[in-house]
């Protein structure tokens, strides 16, 4: 993040206490996972947010939401943020009773 966000101190990096080791431990996460992606979101482009979503091979359930007029800060108040976060909990909660009736790797555009 550093190097994405401030190039000219990323020789510094390795003064941060913080790896962000996001991509590595991704991998190991065995929970639903929702990635709710504003396409104008300029600190955590969406094609970062796509290549967690394609890391997080263990997961059981996840899903990937894309909003159009998303950024940063204002993902939320798109049209459909909250319907999709409902969606998703539903499908966790019926696979928590064995409902099984989830795409494991669901993709879906919402415009506003």
């Amino acid at each position: 993040m550093i190097k994405l966000e401030f190039p000219i101190l990323g020789v510094f990096r390795y003064l941060s206490r913080n790896r962000w080791q996001s991509k590595k431990r991704i991998k190991n996460l065995a929970i639903p996972l929702l990635f709710l992606s504003g396409l104008k979101d300029s600190y955590i482009p969406p094609a970062m947010m796509k290549q967690m979503h394609g890391l997080a091979v263990k997961s059981p359930l996840k899903e990937f939401v894309e909003f159009e007029d998303g950024t940063h800060n204002r993902t939320w108040a798109n049209e459909g943020f909250y319907d999709s976060v409902a969606s998703f909990m539903d499908r966790v909660e019926n696979e928590r009773k064995g409902a099984a009736i989830y795409d494991t790797a669901k993709v879906q555009s919402v415009s506003g």
